[in-house]
């Protein structure tokens, strides 16, 4: 058996700040609204992520934990989630203004990589490779 697909697949990201993350996501990344949906207390905006759909789910009250940065690799799981885009550096110089939080950055021959923690502290891998 194989999927037959209605849509490409999305992300879902629970988040404790609305707002904020709305902040970070839609205004400092510039991830376009797509869709939005209330349904009893949780709120649901889909962003679009260069053709992937980024589900951020909002409920009442909000969760209590938030992910924990320093378990990128410590677990198992979906951990990050990787956005191929053009401008690396620039998007890296305003991160910390807009609410997130460096981890690492690297650059080689090849490749031009930063990992940020959001708001809430889920992992952002943002990285242009050169062919």
């Amino acid at each position: 058996m194989s999927l037959i697909f209605t849509s490409g697949a999305e992300v879902a990201l629970v988040v404790r700040d609305e707002e904020r993350m709305l902040a970070f996501y839609r205004d400092f990344l510039g991830l376009a609204v797509t869709d939005e949906l209330e349904v009893g207390a949780i709120k649901v905006y889909w962003l679009d992520a260069g053709g992937t759909l980024i589900k951020m789910v909002c409920p009442a009250p909000p969760p209590e934990a938030a992910a924990k940065v320093d378990e990128l690799l410590g677990c198992a799981g979906l951990r990050y989630l990787t956005m191929r885009i053009q401008n690396v550096e620039e998007t890296i110089a305003s991160a910390e203004a807009a609410g997130a939080t460096i981890i690492r950055q690297t650059a080689n021959e090849s490749t031009t990589m930063a990992l940020l923690a959001d708001p809430d502290g889920n992992i952002i891998e943002i990285t242009r490779r050169v062919a």
